[in-house]
């Protein structure tokens, strides 16, 4: 789901929340749950509480939009692979490295959170992708990648791979969750 899809299902969630305001900067409002008519009361427990909507908020803006190339902590990344016209994008190519996350059947895996490291174990990049590609543009170096994802009821399923970068052309680390059935 993209972003501008995302945002206002956040929106509302947050609306619901026990009529605390809420700003979605695309939107460029701020409304409360009896301005919108919706009493907080029913809201499922999950949802209610300023807390629960700090959450969703911060999940949304850790999840990348598909197929754009944005900018983190100065490192040019995307997300993106669901589709074939996605796929088949050439501004792809010109990415240092490209993580595809698969299921066991070989499926494409999307919502997956990547961290990565370089060689001497700082972490030089997180993101969480909606799409099953991470296309990321990181300089030479040797780096471990740390894929975490969302298996059947909730269990959570952990995944790393080492990733060599060089100097030129892209390098591309697969990275199979076994443990999710695809």
């Amino acid at each position: 789901m993209a972003r501008s899809t995302i945002l206002p299902l956040v929106a509302a969630a947050a609306l619901l929340a026990g009529g605390a305001a809420f700003s979605v900067a695309d939107a460029q409002s701020t409304m409360t749950s009896s301005e919108v008519g919706i009493p907080s009361r029913d809201l499922p427990a999950g949802l209610a509480g300023p807390t629960g909507v700090k959450t969703q908020v911060a999940a949304v803006d850790e999840m990348a939009s598909n197929d754009k190339i944005l900018t983190k902590d100065g490192i040019r990344y995307a997300c993106t692979g669901v589709g074939e016209d996605s796929r088949s994008d050439p501004r792809w190519k010109n990415f240092a490295a490209k993580l595809v996350f698969t299921v066991k059947g070989g499926g494409y895996l999307p919502d997956v959170m990547a961290r990565i490291e370089n060689g001497k174990g700082k972490q030089v990049f997180s993101m969480k992708c909606a799409a099953p590609w991470l296309l990321v543009d990181l300089p030479a170096d040797h780096y471990k990648v740390v894929a975490t994802a969302e298996g059947p009821q909730g269990k959570r399923f952990e995944q790393t791979a080492d990733l060599s970068v060089g100097a030129k052309g892209q390098h591309e680390a697969i990275i199979r969750f076994d443990g999710i059935p695809g």
